[in-house]
């Protein structure tokens, strides 16, 4: 049986729990979110702004950005309130990765939690089948997965493809 998106899409998130005895954990929970990844060679990554305005009120970002000798990786880490309406979804995504793609980003794509690959093996099917459900690159859009309907990934030919993309 295949699950809803809205039901497999969760992020891990943490918080601080200050307790009486004035130690702070770090907890993490699960709760429903997206990640958005832009891709760009290192030294290319400027300054953007997360396009607040497209997703429902109460929606959260956490930054987090990912390095390696020949490349860096913008992470938003996107904590969901409410899911927007299904017929928004797509062009929701489309919007945000068209931020990170207009700010240079070579691929930007949404991606499933627990599921990235450091380059070289950043799109190898082996590493990420499942896993891509939007993506952003060369002035094209594809969306795989549609809120209320049963989670569908990028395929793995066009995971090659990306994989092409990134050296």
């Amino acid at each position: 049986m295949k699950y809803l998106t809205e039901e497999i899409l969760y992020i891990f998130w943490s918080f601080q729990d200050k307790s009486k005895d004035n130690s702070n954990r770090t907890f993490q929970e699960e709760v429903p979110g997206v990640l958005a990844y832009g891709y760009w060679e290192k030294g290319k990554l400027g300054s953007l702004s997360f396009p607040y305005t497209v997703w429902p009120q109460g929606t959260v970002l956490r930054r987090h950005f990912l390095t390696g000798e020949n490349w860096e990786v913008l992470e938003w880490k996107i904590r969901i309130d409410e899911w927007p309406k299904p017929d928004a979804w797509c062009d929701i995504l489309k919007e945000t990765l068209q931020v990170m793609h207009k700010n240079g980003a070579k691929v930007a794509w949404f991606g499933r939690d627990n599921h990235f690959a450091d380059p070289p093996y950043l799109f190898s099917p082996h590493y990420m089948t499942d896993s891509v459900y939007a993506v952003y690159f060369a002035n094209q859009f594809v969306c795989a997965a549609h809120l209320g309907k049963p989670y569908e990934s990028i395929s793995d030919d066009l995971l090659l493809a990306l994989h092409a993309l990134i050296p």
